[in-house]
């Protein structure tokens, strides 16, 4: 069983918070040193009726956009640095605030710009105290937001919060046409520069831990995640967006003081209820589908309870430290523990002890993971019991865990050793058998020897009685010419033809044993050139009959070149003899069309055909045995052994023969060669 890795699913919004809060860094920065650059070449801002952000507050800016781009991601390595930048902040601010409490001017804007521009005649406006104190929290907020232990990290949550606030009071107050707000005599209202890149700096702040901060509640695929999503920005966005309207109205005498207040209050009402309502409706509809959510896993776990309590493996699952944490009801059978036993307990157990130590190390290192071993189990008893496993493994934010599905394999042993006693039993009975072929084969040889022996002495002792038969049947019809009447002359003539034909025989069957001892030669032989030379000899005996013969040019094929001229002597001889008696016989020898241009190779198909008496084809099954003869020797004579030669010489090339044939309109004998190594030898 191969291992299945399934990463574990995300349960965030796909966002780089990080990238974000980056992106506001550089963006903080570019604005800060922006506005140093501009007050370098633009000193009249500081007449200009628009408030315009103080240097200070610039480099401020420049200073904490720095930090934000440290302490982006993860928890930063040079905190150091960010402590100082928050130090410097928080030493600015400081002394801004103790300057607007005590009265006194401590002149740091004054000072510190007109040294750095060179121009003794800056006048710059005065850091205001949200800003000071801006920065002091900021400040703050740097300085713990990287603390080790996170139940001390969520006050730079609050601090940064009170700095948005801060920021979004002068924002509303720019937009209600509000400029100059003083409280107790201090400077109560930021630029609106700095209290927009306040907004910028609170966003980053938040990005840079969305591991912990507000953005990481709003990240969340969950009811609660969706809920912040929608109701802040509502509750930053509605009110404003009222206040503003109410505002204008009464500002422009639409309505009064009192009428705006009543038709604020009531329009919020309404705005939030709406909200309230269809979150409440989608929250509703989430949980509906949670429920039927939760009752699938129910019913998959009920079938996955079912599948592997009815399993007739053992199943067992474990987590990464090798502790069975599943166990089914087969493997309580295979083992003898009970389930209340065995989980919690190390996978080792199962293992006999010169085994465990392996098993103690992490399950993702054993070799076998994905692969189906063999190794032995041994059961609560005790007892030692071969096994077939498989190991998987699955990840999920849990970690990662495996399974492992074990197989009883004793009866399969016992089958393997049984079978294996068996092919011992059957290979000694095969050597036997092969000793039998041998000595059988050995006794063959000698009888072939023996029959060889007697077939070369039986011919040697018929030719003799028979060429005294023959000879003196013709001397008879010589000398005894006149002192014999017709029937006698008859007699002899009938046995000197028997005696011929006798002798026929003995040589077709001397001829016909040859074939099967002969060693054969493997070269490429011209099957035109021979079957021309076969028919030149057929026409040089019988010079008086006009046959029409066909051969197709250029047949070759890898053989014999005797044997193969034993083949072409015997079907065309037969063709030869069986259109003695056809007004115009015909005689063609040729390949099948279309074998060379076939997909698969295979061996070409050549036929000798003709016109002549032809045959049944009920007598296919005696066409090529010996001394089988279809015709009487009135009509065609014939030792009945050319065909079986035919057969036996085709045989030994590895191929093919057959026929076609219907009485009085001819035959087509066909026959194949297989292609062969070529040996060396001359072309025939």
């Amino acid at each position: 069983m191969s291992a299945v890795s399934t990463p574990p699913t995300s349960n965030r919004l796909p966002f780089s918070a990080e990238v974000l809060a980056r992106f506001t860094a550089v963006s903080v920065l570019g604005i800060g040193l922006w506005i140093i650059v501009g007050w370098r070449f633009h000193p009249e801002w500081g007449q200009s009726t628009a408030v315009m952000m103080n240097p200070l507050t610039a480099l401020n800016f420049v200073l904490c956009a720095i930090a934000l781009w440290l302490v982006s991601g993860a928890r930063t390595q040079m905190r150091i640095v960010v402590i100082v930048l928050a130090l410097i902040q928080m030493v600015v601010g400081l002394l801004v605030c103790a300057s607007w409490v005590s009265g006194q001017d401590f002149k740091l804007d004054d000072w510190l710009f007109q040294w750095l521009f060179g121009m003794p005649d800056l006048k710059v406006n005065n850091i205001a105290v949200p800003t000071a104190l801006s920065f002091v929290l900021l400040g703050v907020a740097l300085t713990i937001m990287d603390v080790r232990r996170d139940e001390r990290r969520w006050p730079s949550e609050v601090l940064v919060f009170v700095v948005f606030l801060l920021s979004l009071f002068s924002i509303l107050s720019y937009l209600f046409g509000i400029t100059g707000l003083t409280f107790m005599g201090w400077k109560a209202q930021m630029a609106l520069s700095t209290a927009n890149t306040f907004m910028l700096l609170c966003l980053g702040f938040w990005c840079a831990r969305a591991d912990w901060s507000i953005v990481n509640l709003m990240r969340q695929r969950t009811a609660g995640g969706a809920v912040v999503r929608r109701l802040i920005p509502a509750a930053i966005a509605v009110p404003a967006l009222l206040s503003w309207l109410r505002f204008e109205a009464i500002y422009y005498n639409l309505f009064g003081t009192d009428f705006g207040s009543v038709l604020f209050t009531v329009s919020v009402i309404a705005i939030f209820t709406l909200m309230v309502y269809y979150l409440g409706w989608s929250l509703h509809r989430s949980d509906l589908q949670q429920q039927e959510s939760s009752q699938q896993l129910v019913n998959s776990e009920l079938r996955y309870r079912v599948l592997t309590e009815s399993a007739h493996d053992a199943i067992i699952i474990i987590n990464s430290a090798g502790t069975i944490l599943g166990w089914n009801r087969y493997a309580t059978e295979m083992y003898g523990y009970s389930e209340a036993e065995i989980l919690g307990q190390p996978s080792s157990v199962l293992s006999p002890p010169e085994l465990r130590q392996p098993q103690q190390e992490q399950p993702a290192q054993a070799p076998e993971i994905g692969l189906t071993a063999e190794t032995v189990g041994m059961r609560k008893d005790g007892s030692r019991f071969p096994i077939e496993f498989s190991i998987s493994h699955w990840d999920i934010p849990e970690g990662r865990f495996y399974t492992g599905i074990v197989r009883d394999i004793t009866e399969r042993k016992k089958a393997e050793e049984e079978l294996k006693q068996l092919n011992l039993s059957l290979n000694e009975r095969a050597r036997e058998l092969n000793r039998d072929v041998i000595q059988k084969a050995q006794e063959l040889e000698f009888i072939n020897r023996e029959l060889e022996a007697f077939a070369f002495s039986v011919s040697h002792d018929l030719r003799a009685p028979l060429r005294s038969l023959n000879g003196f049947s013709q001397a008879l019809l010589e000398d005894y010419h006149d002192q014999l009447d017709e029937t006698g002359q008859d007699y002899l003539e009938r046995i000197k033809k028997g005696s011929d034909r006798m002798a026929r025989l003995i040589d077709d069957i001397l001829h016909l044993s040859r074939i099967s001892r002969t060693e054969m030669r493997h070269q490429k032989v011209n099957l035109s050139q021979l079957a021309e030379s076969v028919l030149e000899d057929l026409q040089f005996a019988e010079p008086e009959r006009n046959v029409q013969v066909d051969i197709e040019p250029n047949m070759a094929t890898i053989g014999d070149p005797t044997l193969l001229r034993v083949v072409l002597q015997n079907l065309l001889g037969n063709s030869w003899k069986f259109t003695s008696r056809t007004a115009h016989p015909k005689i063609q020898f040729g390949r099948m069309p279309g074998t060379e241009a076939a997909e698969e190779p295979r061996p070409e198909v050549f036929f000798v055909q003709d016109n002549g008496a032809g045959f049944s084809m009920d007598n296919l099954d005696r066409l090529f045995g010996v001394f089988q003869r279809l015709h009487s020797n009135a009509e065609f004579e014939g030792t009945g052994v050319g065909l079986a030669s035919v057969q036996r010489v085709i045989h030994r090339h590895g191929g093919k023969v057959w026929a076609q044939g219907e009485v009085g309109k001819g035959a087509t004998f066909f026959f194949t060669i297989p292609q062969h190594q070529e040996d060396s030898g001359e072309q025939a």
